[in-house]
Formats: structure tokens, C-alpha cells, sequence
């Protein structure tokens, strides 16, 4: 079973740090998914989180891009993976939409903008072109209504035990507003990262893993 967490960055510093440590003591690499807003933010954080984790783009501003002109997205996608790279100094070759809210256009300009992966695919199916699609298995591990039909923060994490046992690959989503928000949340998600150990889970950030995929159908 192969798994990769995608780690959506639009939350504050000692969030996302509690998040990614707690990862870090695992040995889980994340797949930071951050806002340009945010990283510029927090320029510093996230050098530091690159070292052991991938950080690619959430997009420049945490907007719905589904039905946004394909001139702005543009704009965003590019302002988001350019922060990113000027901030690591590196290639950005991943992203995923804030809200999962892609479009054709989205598509269309992720293709021409020539990214590797894209991990937004949740609620919308398209042909993904040379882009590579990491579909998220789940859409949150939190959500307003959880507690209304009993569900703590063990209980929503074991959702994905759940379909560790079920699935091949897991993309498993990770937001730090939630996950790093309270001890109970980082238990819970400390509690899932050893389970998934337990059950054999080989741990990936999503360009790793789009580039071993690529390499097990061309190994010539």
C-alpha cells in the first residue's frame, strides 16, 4: 500500500509545525501543498519543512478557481508556483486546487504550464492530459457536521484505517486549521501514522511517487 498525505497550508505557523513534526516523528513525508499568501508569510517555516518534506503549490490566494476565467487562474497558478520556487529555489512540479475546485481551463493551463502531478481531482473527473493525477481518496479529515453523528478526532482518522485495509494507493488529506489545532487532533493523526506503519504503508510525497510510477512503466 502506498500513501501519500497532502498537507494543505493555508493555517498559522505553530500549526503547521505542530503537523509536520508530528509527520517527522514517524519518518512521513508530507506533501506540503502551500498558499502563496501563505508561504510568503512564513518564508523561513517552510525552507526549514523542504528539507524533509516536498512543498509544492495550493495556488497564489486560497480561491475557488472552478469557474474562474482561465486569464486568472493562470495568473494564480503561476504567482503560486513562482513564490515557491523563488522561495526554495527550486523546481515546483506539483499542485492542487483550493477547495479541489478545478475546471477544464484548470486543466488545460496545468498541461501548457507543464506540471508533473495534480492532486486536486476530488469532486470533478477529467482527462488529465500528460498531467499526472494523484486522486484524493477522502475529501477532508475534518468536516463542521462530524461531531452531529459522533465522530471525534480518532474516530475521523480511523475512517482512513479503514480504507487502508480497502485500497492500493491512499491519498489522504491533512489541514493544519484542524489536524494541528488541538492535542486530541495531533494524537489522533500521531495514532493514524503508526497504524498505517503497522499495516505495511510505504510512505511517498506525491512527486516521489508519480516519478517511481513513471520509472516501473519505463525502467528502460
Amino acid at each position: 500500500m502506498d500513501v501519500v498525505f497532502c498537507f494543505d497550508c493555508e493555517g498559522t505557523e505553530p500549526q503547521i509545525r505542530a503537523v509536520a513534526e508530528m509527520a517527522e516523528s514517524h519518518d512521513v513525508p508530507l506533501t506540503i501543498f502551500a498558499v502563496g499568501e501563505t508561504a510568503r508569510s512564513y518564508p523561513a517555516l517552510f525552507r526549514e519543512l523542504s528539507r524533509f518534506h516536498e512543498v509544492h503549490t495550493h495556488s497564489d490566494r486560497h480561491l475557488r478557481h472552478r469557474g474562474m476565467a482561465k486569464k486568472k487562474q493562470r495568473e494564480l497558478i503561476r504567482a503560486g508556483r513562482a513564490c515557491i520556487e523563488d522561495l526554495l529555489g527550486r523546481p515546483v512540479t506539483g499542485f492542487r486546487a483550493p477547495f479541489h475546485s478545478i475546471d477544464r481551463a484548470t486543466v488545460e493551463i496545468l498541461n501548457e504550464e507543464k506540471f508533473l502531478f495534480d492532486a486536486s481531482g476530488l469532486y470533478h473527473r477529467y482527462d488529465m492530459g500528460n498531467v499526472r493525477e494523484l486522486r484524493p481518496s477522502w475529501f477532508r479529515e475534518w468536516a463542521p457536521w462530524y461531531p452531529w453523528i459522533g465522530l471525534n478526532p480518532d474516530r475521523a482518522f480511523s475512517i482512513f484505517r479503514w480504507l487502508a485495509k480497502r485500497r492500493e494507493l491512499l491519498v489522504l488529506p491533512v489541514h493544519p486549521h484542524y489536524t494541528g489545532a488541538a492535542e486530541e487532533n495531533l494524537a489522533a493523526f500521531g495514532k493514524l501514522l503508526g497504524g498505517l506503519k503497522e499495516l505495511g504503508g510505504r510512505h511517498y510525497g506525491g512527486e516521489a511517487l508519480v516519478r517511481a510510477q513513471l520509472e516501473r512503466r519505463d525502467p528502460g
